[in-house]
């Protein structure tokens, strides 16, 4: 894919592990850096090309691993134009000197991360230009807001305040859904399996999220997410709602049914994982509605399927959640095997703990 930036050269010189020199016969005509950051579902790899005066002239996408249509929409809106022409000494930061992609912020950030990582390591080892900034970036309010609903969960959650539940949950909504367009998918946890995850620094609303919600199941042994911060799960919620309001929704027993759906959601997600990991792209094999409705943009059968689950959702108490969701099945076995566990007693001490600190106030 190197040759296709420069289709004239000749040879290829490393200055390092991820930028070399390109040569037209014995002439220098340019560098190319090649590095990779977490996008939305796992790692971008990108390569650069930079003129001799270190000016970014053009861009491939080696490999990604986010949603087709996501990462579609960020190269129509003419994304890598934004990145074009700048020297490689200058942020190449979103919200700064590069406009993000809406209802694609992570993939446009993944690859400027990618991109700002390998102009800053040529415009220090070959230009001499001293870059500042590379330690990442600080936590936002919005990740500070979500950090404090995760702590804020942990403890209603223990002191058995389920009245604060709808609170939390219609906040992660406006948060997560319809702000930020995330909720915790199943690409999400094959980049975590897989170690494909980013750096606290690089991506901390990537971080914070995912590894937060994890730890928070796992702390409580139960499975906290799909009933207090779910996005989509809020909108079953009032889907449902909605439903038992105009008189057709029907709560169904699960109860002779449960080893059968909880088998079919985790198969879901088995396949769903096995599918992203034999392809290479864990956000290949992501068949939830829920990116399709927070950011209104899909292909014909993500459409379809969002369509399907709300219409099905009104008849359905929570149809997705309780039938579908492989995220949700994913988050149960978490739960379930930290209840079933006998060998992580650190973590029933601190529950114990903050148990009894309740039980003197």
């Amino acid at each position: 894919m190197m040759k296709e930036l420069i289709p004239e050269v000749t040879r290829f010189e490393p200055i390092s592990a991820s930028i070399c020199k390109a040569f037209v016969l014995n002439e220098l005509a340019g560098y190319i850096a090649i590095e990779s950051a977490v996008g939305y579902g796992g790692p971008i790899v990108v390569l650069a090309l930079y003129d001799l005066e270190g000016k970014l002239k053009d861009i491939r996408i080696s490999s990604h691993s986010e949603t087709p249509s996501f990462f579609q929409h960020v190269l129509n809106k003419g994304f890598i134009g934004f990145l074009l022409n700048k020297h490689a000494s200058e942020p190449f930061i979103l919200g700064q000197d590069i406009d993000a992609i809406s209802s694609a912020t992570y993939t446009s950030r993944g690859i400027a991360l990618a991109v700002r990582k390998g102009a800053h390591e040529l415009a220090e080892q070959e230009f001499k230009i001293p870059v500042t900034g590379n330690s990442g970036r600080s936590l936002t309010p919005e990740e500070y807001v979500f950090l404090a609903l995760i702590v804020l969960t942990f403890i209603f959650n223990r002191r058995g305040w389920t009245w604060a539940r709808p609170y939390i949950l219609l906040t992660s909504f406006a948060l997560l859904g319809l702000w930020e367009k995330w909720a915790l998918n199943i690409s999400n946890i094959g980049a975590l399996i897989s170690g494909r995850m980013p750096l606290w620094n690089e991506m901390p609303f990537w971080v914070i999220p995912t590894v937060g919600i994890i730890a928070l199941n796992i702390l409580t042994g139960r499975n906290l997410y799909c009933h207090w911060l779910c996005p989509f799960g809020c909108v079953m919620q009032m889907t449902g709602k909605l439903g038992q309001f105009a008189g057709v929704t029907r709560n169904h027993s699960t109860q002779n049914r449960h080893l059968i759906i909880v088998n079919l959601r985790l198969l879901l997600a088995w396949f769903a994982l096995t599918l992203g990991f034999f392809i290479g792209n864990p956000g290949a094999s992501t068949f939830e509605p829920f990116g399709t409705l927070f950011s209104f943009r899909g292909n014909t059968s993500e459409w379809v399927l969002m369509v399907f689950v709300l219409s099905t959702g009104l008849v359905i108490f929570r149809f997705w959640c309780r039938f579908l969701c492989p995220t949700g099945a994913l988050c149960e076995l978490v739960a379930t095997t930290r209840r079933k566990s006998k060998n992580v007693r650190w973590i029933g001490a601190i529950t114990r703990n903050f148990d009894r600190s309740k039980n003197k106030e």
